[in-house]
C-alpha cells in the first residue's frame, strides 16, 4: 500500500467508506457517539489464578 496517509481521501475512497458503514448498519452519527466504557483487560497475575481454579490438577 503506498497511499499517502496524509492526503485527503479522494470521492472513490469516500463511497468505499459510505458503501461499507452502509453494509455494517452503521451510520457516521454512530461513529461519533461514544459507546459504554469497557472494563479494562485483566492481567497475566489476575488472570492465571482464575484458570487455575478452572483446570483439573493434572492440566496444572
Amino acid at each position: 500500500m503506498t497511499a499517502n496517509s496524509d492526503a485527503p481521501a479522494g470521492q472513490a475512497e469516500l463511497e468505499a467508506a459510505r458503501l461499507l458503514l452502509a453494509r455494517l448498519g452503521v451510520s457516521p452519527a454512530d461513529l461519533l457517539q461514544l459507546g459504554p466504557a469497557r472494563p479494562p483487560a485483566p492481567t497475566f497475575a489476575e488472570y492465571v489464578p482464575v484458570v487455575s481454579a478452572a483446570v483439573s490438577d493434572g492440566s496444572r
